[in-house]
């Protein structure tokens, strides 16, 4: 029919639109937590550039996508 390259546009459209997830954030705490490490290891992580910190309203937190992405796997 005339109106499918209208509709397959549409629904690409509409899929490119959909909400993204909202970014969750941790504390230090959840994330020494999540890592199964001490909050010293978080701050040298951090100091070191491994993690990104981010400060909201005097908060420290640390972005959980990030955190996630920051374990790589170790090749033999």
């Amino acid at each position: 029919s005339t109106l499918f390259p209208y509709t397959t546009l549409f629904r690409s459209v509409t899929n490119y639109l959909q909400p993204k997830e909202p970014t969750v954030y941790l504390t230090r705490q959840e994330v020494a937590k999540l890592l199964s490490v001490d909050l010293s290891t978080v701050h040298n992580m951090t100091v070191k550039g491994i993690l990104q910190k981010y400060q909201i309203s005097g908060r420290v937190l640390y972005k959980r996508d990030e955190v996630e992405n920051s374990i790589v796997k170790i090749k033999h």
